[in-house]
């Protein structure tokens, strides 16, 4: 079973990694937080321990724009809990046992934003870790088996699960509140000092997270795009070349940076006159159309060329056909 979590795991990052080459990616891909945590360790029949303190450092990547992954350390410490008391009283008293559990932990795993564009957005992530953790006797007792452990320093690997709610208050700025369960594997024998072995630690908390960096967007190649091309003396695309011009309206949706160039182009039918004004009546039509499909008119350029750099010979039909044509040209990203 453990290992059937631990492969799950690992392939679901892969997948999303391998996915992820074909989307946009965010603004700002990395972000740092802060998180502010209170932690308590139960489960395997033990009592479990008082609350304590959790505080962590993380640092994620936005590979994509609804995938990321994120590593994060923090440190704890608790005492075990009295096994005389129940319910919420359990969470803050601790036994006559004078120990103290000291923890240092260091994760690495993915997360899912629901709605990357959301104000608030609830988010799970998924992952493993390392925990190392030490118990300390602060009571003078020699020669018992109850202190064996005591002085030494353990280490147990665990699988997490995290959901929690992003609250963006800016485009760089949010504030994060979260619940995180660490199941631990391995041997945690006297973990409490209380001679039992809990296989639980749950945290909840919130964070303080800063987004920062130059967003990767994905690479598009318009020289790979073919021309547009147009009916005799008309301004009107062919069947195929409007799917082109949606085609190039996703790359720019995919790509906020990009800027174009849209030149406009004739056969050498008529004066060279009327070949430049069909030219650039070509050229406004093809931008209104990406205009319409959602594009900022600001992001793109039209120039006419009239019928110069013809691409085939004007001495035939299909010639003159390939030559009454909309290249796109990329000026900035």
């Amino acid at each position: 079973m453990k290992k059937l979590l631990l492969i799950i795991v690992i392939m679901a990052l892969l997948i999303t990694l391998g996915a992820s080459t074909s989307f946009q990616m965010k603004e700002y891909p990395f972000y740092g937080a802060i998180n502010v945590n209170l932690f308590r360790i139960t489960g395997n029949g033990s009592e479990g321990s008082t609350i304590g303190p959790h505080p962590a450092l993380r640092l994620g990547y936005n590979y994509h724009r609804y995938f990321a992954l994120e590593i994060s350390g923090g440190w704890g410490k608790t005492k075990p809990s009295d096994p005389e008391s129940s319910g919420i009283t359990a969470w803050t008293s601790s036994s006559d046992i004078g120990a103290s559990t000291t923890l240092y932990n260091i994760d690495l795993g993915m997360r899912l934003t629901a709605f990357p564009k959301a104000g608030v957005t609830p988010y799970l992530a998924l992952g493993l870790g390392k925990l190392y953790w030490s118990v300390k006797n602060n009571d003078v007792i020699e020669s018992s088996e109850f202190y064996e452990k005591y002085g030494e320093t353990f280490n147990n690997n665990y699988l997490y699960y995290n959901i929690g709610i992003e609250n963006r208050f800016t485009d760089r700025f949010s504030l994060n509140i979260e619940l995180k369960q660490k199941a631990i594997f391995g041997n945690t024998d006297n973990m409490l000092g209380d001679l039992k072995s809990p296989n639980t630690l749950t945290q909840v908390g919130i964070g303080f997270c800063f987004k920062f960096g130059k967003g990767v967007y994905e690479k598009i190649d318009l020289e790979g795009i073919e021309a547009v091309h147009f009916e005799f003396n008309s301004i009107k695309l062919t069947k195929e070349s409007e799917l082109l011009v949606k085609q190039v309206a996703e790359a720019m949706k995919k790509n906020p940076r990009l800027v174009i160039e849209v030149r406009g182009f004739t056969d050498n039918t008529g004066s060279d006159e009327v070949n430049m004004r069909m030219s650039k009546k070509r050229s406004i039509t093809v931008k209104q159309m990406l205009v319409n499909l959602g594009i900022n008119s600001a992001r793109i350029i039209t120039t006419s060329m009239g019928h110069e750099f013809p691409v085939a010979t004007n001495a035939t039909p299909e010639g003159r056909a390939m030559n009454r044509r909309v290249e796109f040209y990329e000026l900035e990203k």
